[in-house]
This record gives structure tokens, C-alpha cells and sequence, in this order.
């Protein structure tokens, strides 16, 4: 059902106010009264509470909300204006409404009513006069009752057998009885309603939506009961066809004040099919129930801001806190004592005792606790000498009104080799202005892990305790299936694990401490959406559920931090969607956030640092469209940042997070399939090009560092699994860094004014070459605030008595054309140490020695070539420079 305009009782007054900004109260009841240059009011329920409702009131660009407790608002608008005032209620089932004000010289003052719509009733405080239904699960609604008349086995489904979708002019699911997707024999069933009581319904009826396919051979009818299904009575009966979207409203008269009603709806005969959707029987109308409203605001102890992200349960039940309106909640209650909790990610949970009066809201603000941490000092910027360390302190204060625990994250940030001449050559690095690389062969750095037991696409993978999973995904022949696999220590085969309780395609989830989540997917030939969260506990091979997603979506993009799984975007009947949820899966709840700036499905996305980082994805329906944006979500204000445009612009890669970067590797381009992997790095805002993949492969199952499965075209999956080496470890984006330390190490609680004095030490021994290191040290906090990282930047010369190696490896084709070899492995050893180097693409390789490795032995070979072995003196001085190229001969020439 649209929204509709509709507004209801509005007093106008213009009195000046006089010494006071408060409204005058009388019997309890707000009365408006003007302000100059104001346009000011309250806004109330008008279906019978009559308590003040919080909304969003608007008028010529000025915004402004509602008061909770009150009702009342307050908007700056132009004396003289001539409009509109639209209130959009911030509780779901109430109508929008505009009303026409005149804004006088001296302000004016409106009291405006907001209606409970009438269609589902969905308002807080009220219910509908009977009994309705939309059929949305895939199985026998409860209460409903389907009976095979024929006993043929042609029957009312509600998982739509053949493909027909929704034609009734329903949403969501449906039920119908498909003579065409069913069994040549006879059809007669009929799908029977639970009883509804209709005491004092004086003029009831029964409404549904119907889509009937049929060459009139077939009768579609429906009648009804008043003593609960014993003797029924026809009320509507059609023949011949009436295709949908169409909605009957057929009176019921018989069953006027009856207690036990019943409707049934029977399909007969037929070649085609009979559908029915949003059926109701009883009298429109919303019928208040006893109890009042509980309303809070939550804001930061610190800073006095509303906190973000906040939630509320009371009596252990969830309250709603719309992402549009930060920081508030609320809930409808019976009358009587209750208890709110309140509490938000990295804040000090609080609890609110509230007495619920009927017709009234309880008011249930709270003030939320955190530490926050102050840093006085900088990181290092030195140059070191081998042999010797650089140091620096810092003091880390908690300045919050709660207990704070710090720690020291390592990141590192890159390191170029000290050449001969004094200069570095600096890490490889992707210009701003990108240009796709040229076609190369298959990239040394990815490797074949075991083959999966089948080819799949659309699988959900993940890695516990070193072994690598994969459940769910389509079969060739596109069906969701239920089988799970296990590849232990990434080694040997793969083994079965216990099977799933349905098949998924493209749900989103992975591992969160120790149990792997799948949230959302298809199931049933992707007929229908999958709304109950599924867990699996490798260490019991069991499946259990978790709670449904008040939204069930496939192909979105999702990422874990904190022990929330966080999906974005993805499908229903059509793909691209903006909706972001995160499920908390300790509590067994899901909680919308703020939106996707854009609608999307099949991004890549990921946790780093403390915020979600997503790119790409399709963004129409046909995948050809392909966002290129990168947006960072911030949990501590609810809100997308963007960050630099995406080279890869794909859908359906595999991703994953490492060393404080998000990984999108393969997926689709421009409706092919892409070779091409990136790293995005948002310290730095930067992208960066990873080696190219082995094979084309897109919507396949993402792990640490892993691709599992996908498909090269298609829905046809493959059994592929490949791993890129040095990126192969999901992380919170740690990384040890050898050379950088800090005092005390393990985490720090600083009560509230306490504070920590920090030692951090650069040391050359453990980067082990002289030359240009980076490194950033993050503070491990458990606050709602972001903390700066310290850069560490270190040059370390060489050692005098120290000597440079280097040279080119190349490879020569049995008719002796050389080309440079990639990844061939170089092995150094001199009397006391020893080194295995690998070529970069260019073929070379290079080291710093000790002179006092004094005669060296060089080992060099490649899969396919001969190996050469070769002696020589190590170098003795920064200007000592030795060079050794290689020229290597392919076997069997």
C-alpha cells in the first residue's frame, strides 16, 4: 500500500507569547501558542491514544523533529510564508500528513493529528478488527490448513513451484494452487483459514488479491464458515481467467458477530493456476490495545551528542531505533513497571526503570558513559645506525567518564632497499592514474589448494583453526545445495561435514568466534529468500537457526567486526538495494544502520581498522551497470564516508581483509569476467594492483586469502581453490612488525583521569637490510572515538664492513631467446647465515652481506628450468658491489 496524504484536526491560534518558550498545559493536554517568527505545534495520535507521536515536521526547506514526550516542535519559517507543513511519523503504520499554514508576522501555532492507516495496522497501540495474512514463508503458514480433495497430491503451495512470481499485486510470497506445475491428474484442494473471532464485527468482510490463469475448465472460489469449518457457504466464485493484479472485496453478512469464522478457498479442474495473496476477513479498522509508549534519547556522557547505533531491549525485548533518528528508541508496552537497558558498541550499558501509564509516553532518556583517550607525543622519524635503536615516549590519558584499555597495534607501512648509491628504491606502488596491465601469464603468486568434490558458485567459505570451509552455493544445475566441506590444515582432501538444513545461494556471513553465520541467500531454485540467520559449531558438525532478518536479501556484500556480521546491499526480485544491517550474533538480534549511499549487490566488503570498508558491486539489475565508488561506514556516527574510486569497478569478487587492507580479487568487469585483484589501504586512501589471478573466476566463496570455488560464466561452478601467498591470513589489520616495539605491550585499563606512559623503540636488527622502513603503531582501544596512529619512519645505512649483492635471473627457451624469469628462487649461503631470495618480475634479485660471510655459494633454479650453482667472495664495503646474473635453460631442450 502507497503512503496518501491525509491530515485531521488542526487548531490555529496566534498568541503572543509572554515571558515564556513553554506551552501552555491544560488537562493534561498541550495547547499550541505562537511565537514570534515560529511556526510551532504539537503533533499527536488521532486513532484513539491520542498520545504525542515523534515525527519529522517540515515546512519551505526547514526540518525539524518532535519531541517524544510532548509532541511539540518548534520550525523557523519566514513570517509571511504560505504553505505546507508535512509530518512524516518516525513510527511505522501512522499516515503522513500536510496541512496548509499561513505563517503570520508575529508566528504561528498548529496542533496536528496523525492517523493510524487501516490497511495492516501496523501502528504502535493497535490492531486490526479480524484476521489478516500475506502467505511470506515457503511452508504451510501456521494455522492454515491444506486439504487434497482428489487425492492426487495436487495441492495449494506457497513456495511457488513454477516460477510464476507474485501476479497478484502482493509483495513477497504468495499462495497458489498450480495445476501446471503439478501432475496431469485431477486438481481440487482447498486452502482453509484458522478460526477468527468476529464478535461485535457488525458488517464484516473478506479481501484478497488474485491472479486466475485458466482456459475455463477450472472454478476459483471461496467461501466461508461460522461454525469452524462443520458447513460452509459460497461468497465468490469466478471461471474462464481474471488475471492479476486485481483485489476483491466480498461481504460477509453471515458471519456478522460470530465468534468462529472461517474462509476457505478452493481451486477445482483448471489447466493453469489460482493465486491469492493479502487476505483479510473482518471490518478495516484499528482498535486500540491498553498500554502507553516508552521514548529515549541516548547521548554521549562526554560530548553530549545523541549516540549512534544505540540499543534499547525492555524486559528483554527489542525496541526499535530507526537509523533516520540517531540515538532514539522506542517501544509500545502494556501498563505497568518496566525496565529499559540501553547500551551502544565501546559505552557503559545503563538501565532505566519506567512506569507505562495508558495513552501516555513514558519518557526513558539515558546518558552513556565511555573512556576516550587523549595522546600527547609523536611517533618516530630517525635515522638509525645498525647496532643501535631510536626511541620516543608518549603519555596516553583517559579523559572519559568510564575505564579505557589501550594497547599498541603494529602496521607496516613498507620497505625500500638501501642501493649501493645512497638512494632507495622504493616499493612498488600504483600510480594515480591507473592503466590496466598487459595480458601475462599465469601469476607465480597464487597456488593451487586441493580441488573441491564438486564445481559450486555461490558458496559462502571461511577459515577456523586453520582449516578451510565451504557450505552451501548452486550446482550445475543452479539449485541451492546443502552440502558442506571441510579441507583440514588446507591439506589433503576435502571431507563432508554435517549437510545444511536447506540449501543457500549467495548468503552473506563467515566465521565469528568459532561459529560460522550465514545471514540472507536464496533458496528453492532462488524462488525465495532466506530470512532465518543459520550457524554452524565446527567443533559439534551441527547446524542450529538464529533469529530472521527483518529484511532477507542474497548477493550482499559483508563484513565481521566486533562479533557483528554486517551485510550491505544485495537482492530480492531484483538486485541492487541499500539497505545495510548488522546482526549481533551474540545477541541473537539485527538492527538496520544507516543506508548505502548507493543501491548495490555483490560488493566487496570488509572490516578494517575499526570502520567497514565496501567497492564495487552491480548497481542495475542486469550487472552491466558496476559501481566504481569506495564508501568507509564509521560505527561510532552511523555514517558513509567515500574514499578513492575503485580501478577494479567489479561485482562478485572474492574478498577479504589483510594487513589493514581490503582484497577484491576477480569478479566481473563490464560483463566479462576480470583477471585483476586490488588492495585498498585506508590510511592511505590508496588502491594498489595485486598479481593477476590464475583463472576467471567470479561469485565464488571468499576466505583468508582463499578463493573458493566460482564460476568462469555462467552459473557453471568450478572446483578451484587457489590461495595468494602473503596475503593469505585475515585480519583485524594487524601485522607484527620485526623492527618496531612498544612498552608495555599488552593492553593497559586506565581509569577514568589515569594515564600511561608508552616507550616505543625502532630497532635496524630486525629489518634485517639497511634502507627506508615504515610502519604505523594504532592504539587497541575499546572507545567510540577514533584515535590517530603514530607513524614510524626508520633509515638504516649500511654498516661499513657490509657489501651489496644483486643480479638478474633470466630464462632461456630451447632456441635460446632470454626472457626475464619471474619467481625464480635464489638460495645464499655464506659460512655462518643463509637467505632464500625470490626474482621480481624483472627477473632480479638483491642483498646486503656481511663481509664476514667471506665465500658464498648461489643456488638458482625454477620449476621447468636446470638449477646453476655458483661460488664467489662476499662483498666488503657499501661500494663493494658484486653482480651475478643467471641464465637458465629449460628442461628437455
Amino acid at each position: 500500500m502507497g503512503p496518501h496524504s491525509r491530515f485531521g484536526l488542526a487548531a490555529f491560534a496566534a498568541l503572543v507569547l509572554a515571558g515564556s518558550a513553554t506551552p501552555a498545559v491544560a488537562g493534561g493536554v498541550p495547547t499550541a501558542v505562537a511565537e514570534a517568527g515560529l511556526l510551532t505545534g504539537h503533533v499527536r495520535d488521532g486513532s484513539g491514544h491520542g498520545w504525542p507521536v515523534r515525527a519529522k515536521v517540515s515546512m519551505s526547506g526547514s526540518v525539524t523533529y518532535s519531541d517524544p514526550s510532548t509532541g511539540a516542535f518548534r520550525l523557523d519559517v519566514p513570517a509571511g510564508t504560505v504553505g505546507e507543513v508535512s509530518v512524516d511519523p518516525v513510527y511505522p503504520g501512522y499516515e503522513t500528513s500536510t496541512t496548509p499554514v499561513t505563517v503570520a508576522a508575529d508566528g504561528t501555532a498548529v496542533d496536528l493529528e496523525v492517523t493510524a492507516e487501516t490497511e495492516t495496522c501496523r501502528a504502535p497501540g493497535y490492531r486490526l478488527d479480524g484476521m489478516t495474512e500475506g502467505f511470506d514463508t515457503p511452508a504451510t503458514t501456521e494455522g492454515w490448513q491444506v486439504v487434497d480433495h482428489a487425492g492426487t497430491g495436487n495441492i495449494w503451495r506457497f513456495d511457488d513451484p513454477g516460477g510464476r512470481g507474485n501476479l497478484t499485486g502482493g509483495s513477497g510470497g504468495f499462495a497458489i494452487a498450480d495445476h501446471d506445475a503439478g501432475s496431469a491428474q485431477a486438481f481440487d484442494s482447498s486452502l482453509i483459514s484458522p478460526k477468527t473471532d468476529l464478535s461485535g464485527v457488525a458488517e464484516p468482510e473478506l479481501q484478497f488479491s488474485s491472479d486466475l490463469r485458466d482456459l475455463g475448465s477450472g472454478t476459483a472460489s471461496a467461501s466461508v464458515s461460522v461454525d469452524g469449518g462443520q458447513t460452509w457457504t459460497a461468497v465468490w466464485s469466478k471461471s474462464g481467467g481474471e488475471r492479476g493484479p486485481i483485489t476483491h472485496v466480498v461481504p460477509l453478512p453471515a458471519a456478522a458477530d460470530q465468534p468462529d469464522v472461517k474462509v476457505r478457498f478452493n481451486f477445482t479442474g483448471g489447466i493453469y493456476w489460482f493465486a491469492v495473496d493479502d487476505v483479510f476477513v473482518g471490518k478495516r479498522g484499528c482498535l486500540p490495545v491498553e498500554g502507553g509508549l516508552v521514548a529515549g534519547t541516548a547521548s554521549d556522557q562526554n560530548t553530549g551528542a545523541v549516540v549512534a547505533g544505540v540499543r534499547a531491549r525492555v524486559d528483554g525485548a527489542v525496541m526499535a531505533s530507526p537509523s533516520s533518528d540517531p540515538g532514539f528508541y522506542w517501544g509500545f508496552l502494556p501498563t505497568g513497571e518496566h525496565t529499559v537497558a540501553v547500551d551502544s558498541a565501546e559505552y557503559v550499558a545503563e538501565e532505566i526503570p519506567v512506569r507505562v501509564s495508558p495513552d501516555e509516553v513514558a519518557t526513558a532518556d539515558v546518558s552513556l558513559a565511555a573512556g576516550r583517550l587523549e595522546v600527547a607525543g609523536a611517533g618516530i622519524d630517525a635515522t638509525v645506525p645498525w647496532g643501535e635503536t631510536g626511541t620516543q615516549q608518549i603519555t596516553v590519558t583517559n579523559t572519559g567518564t568510564a575505564p579505557a584499555t589501550v594497547g599498541v597495534r603494529e602496521r607496516d607501512r613498507g620497505f625500500a632497499l638501501l642501493q649501493p648509491d645512497g638512494t632507495t628504491e622504493p616499493p612498488e606502488r600504483l600510480d594515480d592514474d591507473w592503466a590496466p596491465a598487459a595480458p601475462a601469464p599465469q601469476n607465480q603468486a597464487w597456488s593451487r589448494l586441493p580441488s573441491l568434490p564438486m564445481g559450486i558458485t555461490e558458496n559462502i567459505a571461511g577459515d577456523h583453526d586453520g582449516d578451510l570451509y565451504s557450505f552451501g552455493g548452486a550446482s550445475a544445475d543452479r539449485k541451492a545445495i546443502t552440502d558442506g566441506w571441510v579441507l583440514r590444515d588446507r591439506a589433503g582432501a576435502w571431507q563432508p561435514t554435517a549437510p545444511m538444513p536447506e540449501g543457500r545461494l549467495a548468503a552473506a556471513g563467515g566465521f565469528v568466534d568459532g561459529t560460522m553465520v550465514m545471514v540472507g541467500g536464496w533458496v528453492d531454485n532462488r524462488q525465495h529468500l532466506a530470512s532465518q540467520v543459520l550457524r554452524y559449531s565446527p567443533k559439534a558438525d551441527s547446524w542450529s537457526t538464529g533469529a530472521a532478518s527483518p529484511q532477507a536479501l542474497a548477493g550482499s556484500g559483508s563484513a565481521i567486526m566486533d562479533g557483528v556480521v554486517y551485510t550491505v546491499g544485495g537482492c530480492t526480485t531484483v538486485c541492487g538495494n541499500n539497505s545495510v544491517l548488522a546482526y549481533d550474533v551474540a545477541a541473537d538480534e539485527f538492527r538496520r544502520l544507516a543506508d548505502y549511499p548507493v543501491k548495490v549487490s555483490w560488493p566487496s566488503c570488509g572490516a578494517v581498522d575499526g570502520r567497514i570498508v565496501c567497492a564495487g558491486g552491480a548497481d542495475t539489475d542486469d550487472y552491466y551497470g558496476v559501481n566504481g565508488a569506495t564508501w568507509i561506514y564509521d560505527p561510532a556516527t552511523d555514517t558513509w564516508t567515500e574514499g578513492a574510486h575503485f580501478p577494479g569497478e567489479s561485482w562478485g569478487a572474492t574478498t577479504w581483509t589483510s594487513g589493514g587492507r581490503l582484497v577484491a580479487a576477480g569478479g566481473m568487469y563490464a560483463g566479462f569476467p576480470t583477471r585483476d585483484a586490488w588492495a585498498y589501504d585506508p590510511g592511505q586512501d590508496r588502491w594498489s594492483q595485486l598479481p593477476w589471478l590464475n583463472t576467471l573466476l567470479y561469485r565464488g566463496g571468499s576466505a583468508c586469502g582463499v578463493r573458493v570455488g566460482g564460476a568462469s560464466a555462467g552459473y557453471t561452478g568450478k572446483q578451484d581453490v587457489f590461495v595468494l601467498s602473503g596475503y593469505d591470513g585475515c585480519d583485524p589489520g594487524t601485522t607484527d612488525v620485526g623492527w618496531v616495539s612498544s612498552a608495555p605491550e599488552a593492553g593497559t585499563t586506565l581509569q577514568p583521569g589515569e594515564s600511561v606512559t608508552m616507550t616505543l623503540t625502532a630497532d635496524p636488527a630486525g629489518a634485517g637490510q639497511p634502507g627506508d622502513l615504515a610502519a604505523q603503531l594504532g592504539l587497541v582501544e575499546d572507545t567510540p572515538y577514533p584515535v590517530s596512529p603514530l607513524a614510524v619512519t626508520m633509515r638504516v645505512p649500511a654498516p661499513k664492513d657490509w657489501g651489496f649483492l644483486q643480479g638478474t635471473v633470466t630464462a632461456k627457451a630451447c632456441d635460446g631467446t632470454p626472457a626475464p624469469l619471474a619467481g625464480a628462487t635464489v638460495q645464499v649461503d655464506g659460512v655462518s647465515s643463509g637467505w632464500t631470495l625470490t626474482t621480481t618480475a624483472d627477473g632480479r634479485y638483491r642483498r646486503w652481506i656481511d663481509k664476514d660471510e667471506k665465500q658464498l655459494q648461489l643456488v638458482v633454479g625454477h620449476d621447468g628450468y636446470e638449477i646453476e650453482t655458483r661460488l664467489l667472495k662476499a662483498p666488503k664495503s657499501p661500494v663493494d658491489v658484486a653482480t651475478e646474473d643467471f641464465s637458465l635453460t629449460r628442461t628437455g631442450c
